[in-house]
């Protein structure tokens, strides 16, 4: 049995599912909500405010930082009192004999300066991993 809701004035009934809702109910409500999370259109304190909030806190802090390959990098170079820390990549595979002109060159290069190194020593750590060189200038 149908019921009417009206009538227009053309004489044809309008049937209250059909106006203006002519697809399917359950992906217009699908939509709807699609809508609301997209536009955040909850009011606080809500339980779907709530919802949101800890997906976005979730996100935060369980996605693994390597994802987004953003980690600070360390500076190639540091100034310090009696010279400079040089990053291992900067000198690497650098002959001994080379290695005070490689320094000068990249110190100068880096800091637009015309200072001259006197020994570069290489710096290791616990395990005899190179660290990086220490490249000592006039004082």
């Amino acid at each position: 049995m149908v019921h009417l809701e009206a009538s227009a004035p053309s004489g044809r009934c309008i049937f209250p599912a059909t106006v203006g809702n002519p697809g399917n109910p359950d992906k217009l409500n699908v939509m709807g909500a699609i809508k609301r999370f997209i536009f955040w259109d909850f009011p606080r304190g809500s339980w779907q405010y709530d919802v949101m909030v800890g997906l976005i806190l979730a996100f935060i802090f369980i996605t693994p930082k390597t994802i987004f390959r953003d980690q600070p990098k360390a500076a190639s170079f540091a100034v310090l009192r009696n010279g400079f820390w040089i990053d291992p990549q900067v000198l690497n595979g650098v002959p001994e004999n080379e290695m005070l002109t490689r320094a000068s060159a990249a110190v100068n290069a880096k800091y637009k300066t015309h200072t001259s190194i006197l020994s570069v020593d290489p710096i290791f750590n616990d395990e005899q991993e190179l660290e990086g060189y220490m490249a000592y200038t006039k004082p």
